[in-house]
């Protein structure tokens, strides 16, 4: 069972902006130029929130490096996204993509991918107040426990 260590909660207003696939080509279609922006907006809202969430640059040094990454793969982040619309045409996938893309991008975790568990989240029509309600519960992962190389686990 890994402890929770803190809770993030974000309302960012506005229409929310889902994820739009940005090959090379792609990145200069307006489309895709709107993503970016709103992406980049919202993860400078949440820098400018929660600095304390901020984690440090990876280190060039190989080593540190290293043992940086351990450090961050110790964190685990679970993630609610309600978004509240304008338009009923949205897609709930692409609206989490573009959060954890702006969670990674505001420095927040390291990688999307540390997200492991996506908490209660809905997609509402809302054409008086849109919106985007971020939660992220950060989590610490307890080290596994280790065995001397060779040697066996006895259990009673």
């Amino acid at each position: 069972m890994a402890d929770i260590l803190d809770k993030m909660k974000v309302v960012f207003q506005g229409q929310p902006v889902p994820y739009v696939r940005t090959t090379q080509t792609m990145k200069y279609m307006p489309k895709a130029q709107n993503y970016l922006g709103y992406r980049s907006l919202l993860a400078t809202y949440i820098r400018n929130l929660y600095p304390e969430w901020i984690i440090p640059e990876r280190p060039e040094d190989k080593k540190l490096s290293k043992l940086w990454l351990e450090e961050q793969k110790r964190y685990q982040y679970r993630l609610g996204v309600n978004a509240y619309t304008m338009r009923d045409n949205m897609d709930w996938d692409n609206c989490y993509k573009c959060v954890a893309d702006c969670l990674q991008q505001a420095q927040v975790m390291w990688n999307d991918k540390m997200i492991r568990k996506i908490l209660p989240s809905k997609i509402e029509l809302d054409k008086a107040n849109p919106r985007l309600e971020i939660t992220l519960i950060k989590e610490l992962v307890p080290l596994p426990l280790s065995l001397p190389r060779g040697s066996r686990m006895v259990l009673p």
